[in-house]
């Protein structure tokens, strides 16, 4: 059951986090992102210790600033200091374009996306140069798998806002349907035009904006608190105490670890419950 093939698209530092991900490839093949000298040493040192092999790719910053190393030089420089060292295998290479997500101007973002992944595959061909042999190269979410996806070179894209969709996923890749709403009850009229949601922060995340209304794209969320959610009517829309309404939130992926399930509807009946079994995992 589960997986046996996974990529932490991230770098684990923190000791005990470091023994665990070696403790898991005892079992299960769990390879993670690295971008610094001192964090290889360490997961080879514990590896050693542990007599277990694990398969790391190098995180490349190009252009998010977030986490990586810069393209070219500084890989190759890396590379050689991983090789060096016992337990650990160089498999690839993991590079996010994320700055790039939300572009509206296609032109612009594929242009852009492409000179992302040119600086992939500019380095795996100067490791390759130098007696290396990399293939892997992962990269990409939902705003740009369209395009890096299609680029020579790039193996493997991580898109993962697509299933859901989201509203400001929305505005910038047309691909998807939003198919994932939170559903709320009007609890409180407080004015003639304003209302109050039994939906908060608590229920619906405030990354990258304030949820919206799926049938009532007039009517406009205003201020969100924990338990709470007031919004103003638009102009032609009618409610009432104890209405129903589905809102659309602005990012999916926080809002979806809220909960502990997904309820799954065909033809507006139940069909399914879906657990969220890695939700909380902040550890």
């Amino acid at each position: 059951k589960g997986f046996n093939d996974i990529l932490i698209a991230n770098e684990v530092v923190e000791i005990n986090k470091m023994k665990r991900l070696i403790e898991i490839n005892k079992k299960n093949l769990v390879r993670v992102c690295v971008d610094s000298k001192k964090n290889v040493n360490n997961l080879s040192k514990l590896a050693n210790k542990e007599n277990v092999k694990l398969e790391v790719l190098i995180d490349i910053d190009v252009g998010l600033g977030r986490t990586g190393v810069k393209p070219g030089e500084p890989v190759l420089e890396l590379a050689k200091f991983i090789k060096e060292l016992p337990y650990l295998e160089l498999v690839g290479f993991m590079g996010y374009e994320g700055h790039l997500t939300y572009l509206t101007d296609f032109g612009y973002k594929k242009q852009q996306t492409e000179l992302c992944m040119k600086m992939l595959v500019d380095t795996r061909d100067l490791l390759n140069e130098n007696g290396f042999e990399i293939e892997y190269i992962t990269t990409s979410g939902s705003g740009t798998y369209m395009i890096a996806g299609r680029y020579p070179g790039i193996t493997e894209i991580q898109p993962g806002t697509y299933p859901f969709f989201d509203e400001h996923m929305s505005k910038c890749v047309p691909d998807f349907e939003i198919a994932l709403t939170i559903l709320a009850t009007i609890n409180n009229q407080t004015g003639k035009r304003n209302f109050t949601l039994d939906m908060g922060s608590k229920a619906c995340s405030t990354a990258d904006g304030k949820p919206i209304f799926k049938d009532y794209r007039k009517s406009k969320m205003t201020i969100l608190t924990e338990e709470h959610g007031q919004f103003k009517a638009g102009k032609d829309d009618s409610f009432e105490i104890g209405q129903k309404v589905e809102l659309i939130p602005g990012h999916v992926c926080p809002t979806v670890n809220l909960y502990d399930f997904f309820n799954v509807i065909k033809d507006n009946k139940l069909i399914d419950k879906w657990e969220i079994s890695a939700r909380g995992k902040n550890y």
